[in-house]
């Protein structure tokens, strides 16, 4: 089986109803400032891109309170960030002793990207199937949906997630969203969604109260991957991504 996330932008009404156990972009929830991820290349803060905790289904990280983190470098210095072993990534598994009741309300360096704060409405559950026209790039569970050659992270490392380089994303109401610049191309709108401070990214029509928005940098219409080892003791994580 394979879990869908039915992604919203957070903040909004959309997002009144949502699980509360993930999120994709903005500000991690739970996690020390301390702890946050520093590039190894260009000694730079990483970007946070995703965090769920354990679930028995979706995402078993072996133990109850568990909580996975994904960060990696969107400097753009070109720093290695496809590479597992690199340290130009990130993936964190924090016990639920660790969960901090101190929110990080910013970022940690001015140079540090953020990407768009998204939140999960509902998840879609399936059977996993390699016949699909348009297969779920997004996705818990299942088996990876490789660009390249398949990669092996070691015996005790279990494919967990897959992240596409940008998402579909429900907005019933655009005056919701911090909007600046809009233009059209082929009867289709764009429109610049302010993210942080100072950053934007443009999202695009893609259906009825539906947009495309730009995520991560995983090189040329790319796609991110996660293991885990569900270690009793020691759990952990690695991140790679391939792309065209």
């Amino acid at each position: 089986m394979i879990h869908i996330p039915k992604l919203v932008f957070a903040g909004t009404t959309d997002a009144k109803v949502k699980d509360n156990d993930v999120k994709f972009g903005g500000l991690p929830v739970g996690l020390s400032i301390a702890k946050w991820p520093v590039c190894k290349e260009c000694e730079v803060p990483m970007t946070f891109l995703f965090q769920m905790k354990h679930h028995r289904e979706r995402l078993p990280l072996g133990k109850e309170g568990r909580v996975l983190y994904l960060f990696q470098c969107e400097n753009e210095g070109g720093c290695s960030t496809w590479e597992a072993d690199s340290g130009c990534n990130k993936a964190l598994i924090q016990e639920s002793g660790e969960w901090s009741n101190t929110s990080v309300t910013e970022l940690p360096n001015d140079k540090t990207v953020m990407l768009p704060d998204l939140a999960v409405q509902s998840w879609e559950t399936k059977e996993e199937s390699e016949d699909e026209q348009h297969p779920a790039w997004t996705h818990l569970g299942g088996t990876p949906i490789w660009i390249q050659s398949s990669e092996d992270m070691g015996e005790n490392y279990r494919f967990v997630v897959q992240l596409d380089y940008g998402f579909h994303v429900k907005a019933t109401n655009l005056s919701e969203l911090p909007i600046g610049e809009t233009s059209g191309y082929e009867g289709k709108k764009s429109y610049q969604l302010k993210v942080g401070e100072d950053d934007f990214v443009w999202i695009s029509e893609a259906g009825p109260n539906e947009y495309y928005c730009p995520f991560a940098n995983f090189g040329d219409s790319g796609s991110g991957y996660v293991f885990v080892d569900t270690d009793k003791q020691r759990p952990a994580g690695k991140f790679i991504w391939q792309c065209y």
